[in-house]
């Protein structure tokens, strides 16, 4: 059944709830709140409409395949924000992204190609569907020198992936496909720290996204004493570890050499632009006999493990040189992922996919004071101030993110924060046109307001609530980057029976509710936005300055010491 709610205008103005610490003004006009926020902020520019997020769109279409899938850049790397299942002849598009990003990959018919926003793209004509590989063997080749690497450089993988941690979770892609660019590239081994032998493959994917064919390219062969020599600090001398081709021949090679170098042969993938490929390795824990690998095979996209799980990593960190490829190659390990590591040149694009769950972890408790996730173009935060005047404007009072693909009629909502102590509800309707609204302190546990009639002031001044994640039904049209997706807040104030309700804010006006990328971390209680974030004011009169939230003030935002 389809409700309703009340907005209470008084003398013809907007009103504001406050914080633990201010008294509820019902009689404070809208024109008073967006005239204190421009003497505190300055001049609000026309055009800014308070939303980070960007309606895109591109005009795709495929040949053999209806599903088509749009990737856009994120932090690490490239992820999903547009899944279509049924995409019948050309049509358009459309989806969220960051509005200063436009660069996108779209996947269709096992072909990936770079798209900006407003393309058009077809795949009905391309050679490459229609006669994919049924074999990869002559798509690599050894290189024929080696090439040196400083190791004081290439170790600073360490920094990401420490050693004998569970990486997982570290941020960087652990669940990922490879597109192949203009040039070829050439993976260089660099680093071992393993008790078993392995040996690595390529694999290409279809157009059903399966794989198409796979091919053994080498496989090590020193084992343990290749770990001896990992693990000798003195990087000069004459070690060196070498791998066999598939036909038992000494091949790609490296080894460490006076002045803390090491050099290594590697191996170069030359595949049609567009190709979405992987790697795997295969391991066996004792000397392999007959050639026999069954101890464990891991792809980088960790989907196609058995059972998926996360068993690589792929990342260049900022201000390094190289890009990384590792793997991990005991499944009960450690997941450090740092087992085997490469060197890719030049830096490989990839398809970031969301990380599988680990198989053998129960489901974890919710964690209190949820930090956002790192920052994901489907993944949106947003923000609300309920106070109403110039005392704080910490854009904290309510706080929760929203994750949506396009095409998918799902959305994920994980409350963070709650800063008001009024009675505040999050409302929407759903994309069945019936209309929810839902208590917001209810989300952590706060059945009700306390003795003085207040609620609990909740992850704005320190770690104490939790709240787990929840899905709502959208329309397939659903937006966050039309009116933040439409939710609105609804605040109650009991002792004055009056209701105001917060929505996204119009164009050039005073904004109570704005939307950044996931990853945002919001103000300290009663901290100014400012203040915490000092590229705020600047954004406000230059919407095109949109990497303000990026520069937090450490002991200003929630989740920075």
């Amino acid at each position: 059944m389809k409700k309703s709610f009340l907005m209470v205008f008084v003398a013809g103005g907007l009103f504001m709830t406050s914080c633990t610490e201010d008294a509820y003004n019902p009689d404070r006009i809208k024109e008073d709140y967006e005239q204190n926020f421009v003497d505190l902020f300055g001049e609000i520019n026309p055009n800014q409409d308070w939303n980070v997020a960007e309606l895109k769109s591109v005009t795709v279409e495929p040949g053999n395949s209806t599903e088509v899938e749009i990737y856009a850049k994120g932090t690490y790397a490239y992820q999903l924000v547009g899944n279509y299942k049924s995409v019948s002849g050309k049509q358009t598009l459309k989806f969220d992204a960051p509005e200063n990003l436009n660069d996108f990959i779209v996947l269709a018919d096992g072909k990936a190609k770079f798209v900006k926003n407003g393309d058009e793209v077809s795949f009905t004509d391309d050679a490459v569907t229609r006669t994919y590989y049924e074999d990869v063997e002559g798509v690599w080749s050894e290189t024929s020198s080696y090439k040196e690497f400083e190791w004081n450089e290439v170790k600073s993988f360490i920094k990401t992936l420490e050693e004998g941690e569970d990486n997982t979770g570290s941020g960087v892609p652990v669940n990922f496909d490879y597109v192949a660019g203009e040039e070829p590239i050439t993976i260089y081994p660099i680093y071992w720290n393993a008790h078993y032998y392995h040996r690595i493959g390529i694999y290409i994917k279809g157009e059903d996204g399966k794989i198409k064919a796979e091919h053994l390219i080498y496989r090590d062969k020193m084992g343990d004493e290749l770990q001896q020599y990992n693990r000798n600090t003195n990087w000069w001398g004459n070690n060196k570890w070498y791998w066999q081709d598939a036909s038992g021949n000494e091949s790609v090679s490296f080894n460490g050499y006076k002045g803390g170098r090491i050099r290594s042969k590697g191996f170069t993938i030359d595949l049609p632009e567009g190709t979405v490929y992987g790697f795997y390795i295969e391991v066996s824990k004792n000397i392999p006999i007959w050639d026999s690998y069954n101890d464990g095979k891991y792809y980088t996209n960790a989907s196609l493990n058995n059972p998926a799980q996360n068993m690589a990593s792929s990342f260049k960190q900022n201000g390094d040189e190289y890009t990384y490829l590792g793997f991990d190659d005991d499944s009960k390990g450690d997941h450090d992922l740092n087992d085997l590591m490469f060197i890719a040149d030049p830096e490989p694009e990839i398809i970031d996919y969301e990380p599988v769950p680990d198989p053998d972890d129960p489901e974890p408790d919710p964690e209190p004071n949820p930090e956002p996730e790192p920052e994901s173009p489907s993944t949106w935060t947003i923000a609300v101030e309920d106070l109403g005047n110039t005392d704080d404007y910490d854009f904290n009072d309510i706080v929760f993110t929203i994750k949506h693909v396009a095409g998918t009629e799902v959305a994920t909502i994980t409350p963070l924060a709650a800063g008001g102590s009024l009675e505040t509800y999050l409302c929407y309707t759903d994309g069945e046109g019936e209309y929810h609204e839902k208590e917001f302190h209810s989300f952590f546990g706060v059945d009700g307001p306390g003795s003085d009639g207040t609620y609990p002031l909740i992850n704005t001044q320190s770690v104490n609530y939790s709240a787990s994640s929840f899905e709502i039904k959208v329309d397939k049209d659903f937006s966050v980057a039309e009116k933040m997706g439409g939710f609105t807040i609804k605040v109650v104030n009991n002792q004055t029976q009056s209701t105001v309700v917060i929505a996204a804010p119009d164009a050039g006006a005073a904004p109570q509710m704005i939307c950044v990328p996931s990853g945002w971390q919001w103000p300290v209680e009663r901290v100014n936005i400012n203040d915490a974030y000092p590229g705020f004011s600047t954004w406000i009169n230059d919407p095109t300055q949109v990497d303000w939230y990026k520069n937090p003030v450490n002991g200003q935002v929630m989740g920075v010491n």
